[in-house]
């Protein structure tokens, strides 16, 4: 009874009546709880926490690729290098000696290759050669023992090959 003096009260002062809440209306109140919203963030927590080290383990697995490749590029470059050079003093060409320290622009031009430097992730530091063979090696600046390397007769090495 008291519910209608209120009603009258604001009908009569042209007061708009309050919407009955959800449970005056016999429905379920619409929206999430603290619990559920914190059971939801620690769910995506708990993902999270498995699918990052294994989405860096994919990374560090194709920046090692990407190593492969170069190599592999290099060495079928100096593989063509030593067939073009073939002379008759020499019937059986001989491997581009780099000297030391160069970079992998210089190793670019010398053996007419495109490798990326702006995605390069490993660095091709180093390349041996002389008459019977060569040996190319790239290197992750941040850990010097991921040392990959190919030789003359195509043969990686390195920890995770």
């Amino acid at each position: 009874m008291k519910n209608i003096y209120k009603v009258l009260f604001w009908r009569a002062r042209g007061i708009p009546l309050p919407r009955p809440t959800c449970r005056e209306q016999g429905l379920a109140a619409k929206g999430f709880t603290l619990i559920e919203t914190l059971m939801v963030i620690a769910v995506l927590g708990v993902l999270a926490g498995l699918a990052v080290p294994t989405y860096m383990g994919r990374v560090e697995q194709s920046r090692a690729e990407e190593a492969k490749v170069n190599l592999y590029t290099i060495y079928t470059a100096e593989k063509v290098y030593k067939v073009n050079s073939r002379s008759k003093s020499q019937p059986e060409g001989q491997y581009w000696v780099p000297g030391e320290n160069r970079n992998v622009a210089e190793i670019n031009q010398a053996l007419n290759i495109n490798i990326n430097l702006a995605d390069l992730k490993y660095s091709v530091f180093g390349i041996v050669a002389d008459a019977t063979g060569f040996k190319a090696t790239a290197s992750k600046p941040s850990d010097s023992a991921a040392n990959y390397s190919i030789d003359g007769t195509g043969t990686y090495t390195a920890p995770n090959f």
